[in-house]
């Protein structure tokens, strides 16, 4: 079975180099443009020209990719994020104007690397990061390589916020909300065996079930030795039978007894289980 498994994950990745290498090879048929083309269609585009938007955007699409190969990420192929990249360019492109003098690739990298970015956080993670975020957690990562380069050590909190020239509490909230998250019915070591087997069950206590019963039954002897009436008063008043405290006067009405009696009954079976359950604080703490 697990041939079968590393079979296909090959082919699976062998299916997405050959899409690649289309692309590629699509792509490279348009040619590179010089400034003053990028000028001369700048110009056109402002003037409403969609042709002119289409060549200047055809002609950039290697820098989408040439971006996007900065952004790969286990799980989450490289035309998905090319894809993205290109909503960043088209937008570029039509943004994009002569009069300031810069080269395209310059003005439209920003735009790529943003729409990049917001795409990534909308669709790598179960639960969404805001955008912001997102931003601080690839900065992070980016310090933290640089200081474990420069300094071949695990770099501390501390060490990534003074390079990045923020607090502490920033590293460590960014860290902790970006958590990758696993299903409990996911498979760990071998297939047959999911996650949520070796996580700890605190819905079931054995020695709590037989905690309660002891108790249960020391609390039967200890009631056994008050009188009939004393008895049920404490087990109306403390609801003992059916978990319903009840008042005073219920109990007198279902005994005959008037509320004052059953307060005087109540006080006397009181003080006989405090001298006689003493050893019951042990189960309770």
């Amino acid at each position: 079975m697990p041939l079968t498994y590393e079979k296909e994950a090959a082919s699976s990745r062998n299916d997405e180099c050959d899409y690649v290498a289309l692309y590629l090879k699509e792509i490279d048929r348009t040619p590179l443009l010089t400034f003053e083309e990028e000028m001369d269609l700048s110009k056109r585009i402002q003037a409403g020209d969609k042709e002119a938007l289409e060549h200047l955007i055809k002609a950039n699409l290697r820098l989408v990719v040439k971006i996007s190969r900065q952004y790969l990420i286990k799980g989450y192929p490289l035309m998905d994020i090319v894809q993205d990249g290109n909503i960043g360019l088209i937008t570029a492109a039509e943004k994009y104007d002569y009069r300031h003098k810069v080269r395209f690739a310059t003005y439209a990298s920003w735009w790529i690397k943003q729409s990049i970015a917001r795409g990534l956080s909308f669709k790598k993670r179960l639960i969404r990061l805001p955008h912001r975020k997102e931003e601080t957690l690839r900065k992070v990562k980016r310090t933290w390589n640089q200081l474990y380069q420069k300094k071949r050590k695990i770099p501390a909190f501390d060490d990534v916020a003074a390079a990045m020239g923020v607090e502490k509490r920033v590293i460590e909230e960014v860290l902790l909300i970006s958590t990758p998250m696993a299903s409990f019915d996911s498979s760990i070591a071998c297939e047959d065996y999911p996650l949520a087997y070796t996580l700890e069950d605190h819905s079931f206590s054995p020695d709590a079930i037989v905690l309660h019963k002891k108790l249960k039954e020391e609390m039967e002897k200890i009631l056994n030795g008050l009188i009939p009436k004393e008895r049920s008063v404490v087990e109306g008043r403390f609801g003992l039978l059916d978990d319903r405290k009840h008042t005073l006067r219920m109990i007198g009405d279902k005994l005959g007894l008037s509320a004052e009696t059953v307060r005087q009954i109540e006080l006397k079976a009181l003080q006989k289980l405090r001298e006689r359950c003493a050893h019951m604080a042990d189960y309770l703490d």
